[in-house]
């Protein structure tokens, strides 16, 4: 490793794990000190997560990668494109880069020895994040998981207050599959970021992903997954129990729904969907049309698009904003 490279932290984690949430907490509380780069892949057309992140306040670069995930084939070349930019253009001390949740990361080492990356920047550590409240459901379902789990430095099983009782299975299961990672468990991403964040000034260490690479090699890296996604945007306001109709109609075929919306009251709504839970607060008014992402196997992506917009479009045919 070169004295100039720039050490990347990999957040991972499923759809609604909480990577978001994390690197906002690391915003908020100025614990990577330095010129920061943030870069966020979203599996979706459009992401809402760059907003959640700009509110902080904190003074960084983000990068953008949306449409599939940079670990798969239709996204590598433009995601180690886009690195070598931010290298040379905003020369960051320190890279987070949020993966999209249904990302495949077994070929992390590889990327990062691409020869025009190589001696500019290292993976300092992987991250996972683990949803306590699906993770036993759908680890053994959804092989992206495990792999998450696979490469991780650091596992902390998130959410714990929704699923207590099932922490000792998730850290056997967490363990089977890595049994060097440090696992801990939290709940809304607070943990101790002391150890995780030497380890970035240390730059020292070498990280599981690259001491278990000949292991993982062998490992079938999972493509492109069959799931629908959808982004839809529209201007207006609307009423509340019209937005809750809406979002009842869409619930059970999602994995992950996540936007913001303006309703007809003049309060501006963050909405979350993941793992059954629906969480809906006000936020200070935003700039900009409502938008909402989703996410799921079962989701019909158009009608989700035509139904969002139609919902604007009958609040001012009659009147209500």
């Amino acid at each position: 490793m070169n004295a100039g490279s720039v050490p990347l932290l990999l957040v991972t984690g499923f759809l609604g794990s909480g990577k978001t949430t994390f690197l906002k907490r690391v915003l908020e509380e100025g614990a990577c000190g330095g010129r920061l780069a943030v870069v966020q892949n979203e599996f979706a057309p459009a992401s809402v997560d760059g907003e959640v992140l700009r509110a902080t306040g904190r003074e960084f670069t983000l990068v953008e990668i949306n449409g599939g995930s940079v670990f798969c084939v239709c996204l590598m070349p433009s995601f180690r494109s886009a690195l070598e930019r931010l290298l040379a253009e905003a020369r960051p001390e320190t890279i987070l880069l949020e993966a999209t949740g249904l990302a495949d990361p077994i070929a992390i080492a590889e990327i990062l020895q691409d020869p025009a990356l190589a001696g500019r920047g290292h993976l300092a550590g992987i991250l996972d994040l683990v949803d306590a409240a699906s993770f036993l459901d759908l680890e053994p379902v959804v092989p992206r998981i495990a792999h998450q789990v696979q490469v991780a430095d650091w596992i902390v099983i998130n959410k714990i207050d929704r699923n207590p009782a099932a922490e000792g299975a998730i850290r056997d299961r967490a363990r089977r599959l890595n049994p060097f990672a440090t696992i801990q468990a939290c709940s809304h991403a607070r943990f101790d970021l002391g150890p995780l964040l030497g380890a970035i000034a240390r730059g020292g260490g070498e990280p599981v992903a690259m001491r278990r690479e000949a292991e993982l090699r062998g490992v079938p890296r999972s493509g492109r997954p069959d799931i629908a996604s959808a982004a839809a945007r529209a201007t207006g306001a609307v009423p509340r129990a019209a937005l809750d109709r809406f979002l009842a109609g869409f619930t059970p075929a999602a994995v992950r729904l996540k936007g913001f919306v303006q309703c007809d009251d003049g309060k501006t709504l963050a909405v979350q969907w993941s793992s059954g839970a629906l969480e809906i607060r006000e936020i200070p008014p935003r700039a900009g049309p409502s938008v909402m992402i989703a996410m799921g196997w079962g989701l019909d992506a158009g009608r989700f698009v035509r139904g969002f917009q139609a919902l604007f479009a009958r609040a001012r045919g009659s009147g209500q904003s």
